[in-house]
């Protein structure tokens, strides 16, 4: 009986046996990777056609509402919550098809959330990391227009992490100065952020996450500034 339920990982009253023995923090990596592998094996079966518009990050870019915000858009999901810009960029090939890749007119890239809040990595090694990631973009999609969103604050960003973030924006700004086809999408600012530089809780679920308001607030301004991807994620608005 005990074995049985082990497999499915509940014991009323019980320690769950899956767990004994393991910190919190491997406890919470298993977490993490089981759910990557999950996502990867979706996208396996989810497949992209020609023409679409690729989203490449962590679990802003997984919660995201596309058929709400993008309607009649040929989006594509290619979000894993918790994932770093490292395990982005060793799965960016895959996430589509070869045979997809030279047809694919956009991608959105939110990329370097983790790697500030897991890593303390800072501003400049993350511009190198999602720097990597648009060049292998821009290579693997010849006529892809690109998207950098900018970092967003948490809940409880404070004064000194702010600043940490503005500069990892600024660098991250860099990136789309300095090549073509990319353009960045600062969302670091109001109404998302508060006056005291956090995010704001009328536009967030939780500490890190928007909600849909938050989110409808990004698709006003991709669609305002997004540039050429613009009509590709609203084919029937005007512009």
């Amino acid at each position: 009986m005990v074995a049985g339920l082990w497999w499915v990982d509940v014991i009323p009253g019980w320690w769950d046996l899956q767990h004994a023995g393991k910190d919190i923090e491997q406890i919470d990596a298993e977490r993490r990777a089981s759910h990557r592998e999950a996502r990867l094996t979706t996208f396996a079966a989810d497949k992209a056609k020609p023409g679409s518009v690729l989203f490449l990050g962590s679990s802003t870019i997984e919660r995201m509402p596309y058929s709400l915000l993008f309607p009649g858009a040929p989006t594509v999901n290619r979000g894993v919550g918790d994932e770093a810009s490292r395990l982005l960029h060793e799965r960016l090939e895959s996430s589509v098809d070869e045979s997809i890749w030279p047809t694919v007119t956009g991608v959105v890239i939110y990329a370097g959330a983790l790697d500030r809040l897991r890593e303390a990595a800072p501003a400049e090694a993350i511009a190198d990391r999602v720097d990597a990631i648009v060049a292998d973009v821009l290579d693997l999609a010849p006529q892809a227009e690109v998207m950098v969103l900018g970092l967003l604050p948490q809940r409880d960003t404070g004064l000194a992490e702010g600043r940490d973030l503005d500069a990892t924006n600024t660098a991250l700004k860099v990136i789309a100065q300095n090549r073509d086809r990319v353009t960045f999408l600062n969302s670091n600012r109001a109404p998302l952020r508060n006056p005291a530089g956090a995010l704001a809780t009328g536009y967030s679920v939780d500490r890190l996450h928007l909600n849909g308001d938050g989110y409808q607030v990004l698709s006003e301004w991709i669609r305002r500034e997004g540039g050429v991807l613009a009509p590709l994620l609203f084919p029937t608005s005007p512009q």
